[in-house]
Parts: structure tokens; C-alpha cells; sequence
């Protein structure tokens, strides 16, 4: 009797990055040791005015939130991030994929002048639970 290829295994589903054949449990648990990362975030559009676009590039293949703070770091005390601007939930760009997502401001920045500072605290979380949060400082 013919034993089965490693490649005909059904728990098999490919290889890892070495090489060694992988399964859907190790990549499982990778996923859940693993949090995502955030990748970039372009804030070349926003200028402190509703309606513009904030853009977070996240490297996770199961990230299911992104959340955007839009802070004033001139306000809120010192050893505070700023006070809270605003803060929303960001969608997909494309829907189904979860690397590229989408956040547009609801409310005026305070005060907008060129040159004013910005922070942005960006949190992504996975589908394990895994969060993660990045800090983004700009000027308007």
C-alpha cells in the first residue's frame, strides 16, 4: 500500500517560510501570538477640515478594527496626549481586505491654522484580540 504525499496531507496547507510544510492549527496559532502592525499612516490629505481622509496601512491578514483619535497636543496638560478631538472607527478601503483602511474626520480642527500640531493615536486590533496602538504626530 502507497502512503500519501506530504503534499496530499489534508491538515497540510503549504509551506512556511522556510520551507517546512505548515498547517491551518500553526498558522492559527501564529496569528494569535502575532498582533498586528501598523505599517504606515499617510496624513498627506488632512489639513484639520471634516471630510478629509486619513489613510492606515496595517500588516495583518485578519485585522477587523481600526480605530482613529484625532488629538490637539496643545491641550489636555502636560503629561497628557492632548485633548480629544474626535475619534472614529475607520473602514476598508477595499472591503474584504484588511491591510488598507479608511478614516474620515467628522469635525473641524480647533483652531486651524498652518503649522498647528496634530497626534493621531492609531489602534488596530485582529481577530485573536491582539491590539496594537501607534502614534502619529503632524503638523496642520
Amino acid at each position: 500500500m502507497k502512503e500519501p504525499a506530504v503534499a496530499d496531507s489534508p491538515c497540510l496547507i503549504g509551506l512556511d517560510r522556510v520551507g517546512q510544510p505548515t498547517t491551518w492549527r500553526a498558522l492559527a496559532i501564529q496569528d494569535y501570538l502575532t498582533p498586528p502592525i501598523i505599517v504606515r499612516v499617510d496624513v498627506d490629505q488632512y489639513t484639520g477640515k471634516a471630510g478629509e481622509r486619513i489613510d492606515v496601512f496595517v500588516q495583518d491578514a485578519t485585522c477587523q478594527r481600526v480605530k482613529v483619535t484625532v488629538l490637539d497636543p496643545t491641550q489636555g496638560g502636560a503629561n497628557a496626549l492632548g485633548a480629544v478631538v474626535e475619534e472614529g472607527e475607520a473602514q476598508r478601503a477595499v472591503e474584504g481586505q484588511d491591510f488598507h483602511w479608511v478614516y474620515r474626520t467628522k469635525t473641524d480642527f480647533p483652531n486651524a491654522q498652518s503649522g498647528k500640531p496634530f497626534r493621531l493615536l492609531i489602534e488596530a486590533e485582529d481577530l485573536p484580540g491582539n491590539i496594537v496602538t501607534h502614534t502619529v504626530d503632524g503638523e496642520l
